[in-house]
């Protein structure tokens, strides 16, 4: 077969690099290499190097520096990449492709460290799938079974040998009081996530979330970034200021969904 000058052929692991930058939406070059060992996408670092300076070179990566980053390098898919995911047979909900402004900057370092609860996940070897923010929109929009609201990501999460899913969201900064009213009464009809997951760095960050979130009847949990990030399902965390973990809140809801399998009933009462 003839391929046009320049023209890269793609493999099957080229398109599995792609499928993670685009479902990261921005990734360290040292966390995409973190992503491939643990799916088992590469397991030789030059080769891994190798073949990302490859799919950067012909434009399905863009490689970005920031100075806060220091000498990491930062990828994102680029419209081509998209374009390759779609003639591999890999359709991704939205596009995550690096669009101008002054919204990338303050992105970059939201995703950089939601990345590393994706990474941790894992790491756990809980995770079976990792749905970004757009494809979380992109449900939403369709109206059909719609999450309470669009979480940054929607981790399948796999305890006890059944799966939850669980909304993920990284809270960087503080909100106004009646944002955090708006934002329970949301979370109060949330029916298809089975668990909400608040991360947070900030210490007053995390008290304002446990106080805003102590009455719901939604299983919202709040816990510290870095804590979730060393050990995600059994890290304490709090649920209606009551300490808990991933682990303890999924076993429960894994109880609930089996005694309505048992009595259908039940369910129509809810």
């Amino acid at each position: 077969m003839r391929y046009l000058e320049g023209s890269v052929e793609l493999g099957h692991r080229d398109h599995q690099l792609l499928e993670v930058v685009a479902t990261t939406n921005k990734i360290t070059q040292l966390q995409l290499w973190e992503i491939a060992k643990l799916k088992g996408i590469e397991s030789d670092r030059k080769v891994f190097e190798w073949r990302v300076r490859r799919l950067a070179k012909a434009g399905f990566l863009k490689r970005l520096q920031r100075s806060f980053l220091g000498s990491r390098l930062l990828y994102s898919i680029t419209k081509d990449g998209i374009s390759a995911l779609e003639v591999g047979g890999i359709h991704p909900l939205s596009l995550y492709v690096e669009r101008d402004g002054d919204e990338i900057e303050r992105q970059i370092a939201h995703s950089v460290e939601l990345n590393r609860a994706y990474i941790a996940l894992l790491n756990a070897q809980a995770l079976v799938r990792w749905m970004p923010a757009k494809d979380v929109a992109a449900i939403n929009r369709a109206g059909y079974r719609p999450y309470a609201k669009t979480y940054d990501a929607v981790a399948t999460i796999l305890v006890d040998h059944q799966t939850f899913e669980v909304g993920f969201e990284y809270e960087r900064t503080l909100k106004a009081a009646e944002r955090y009213e708006e934002l329970l009464a949301r979370l109060q009809n949330e029916t298809r996530a089975e668990t909400v997951v608040y991360l947070f760095s900030d210490a007053e960050i995390g008290a304002k979330l446990e106080w805003a979130f102590r009455n719901i009847k939604t299983e919202v949990l709040v816990a510290p970034h870095e804590q979730f990030v060393r050990n995600p399902l059994d890290a304490p965390v709090m649920c209606r200021l009551l300490r808990t973990t991933v682990r303890e809140v999924l076993r429960r809801a894994g109880t609930q969904k089996s005694a309505i399998a048992e009595c259908p009933y039940i369910e129509a009462l809810r």
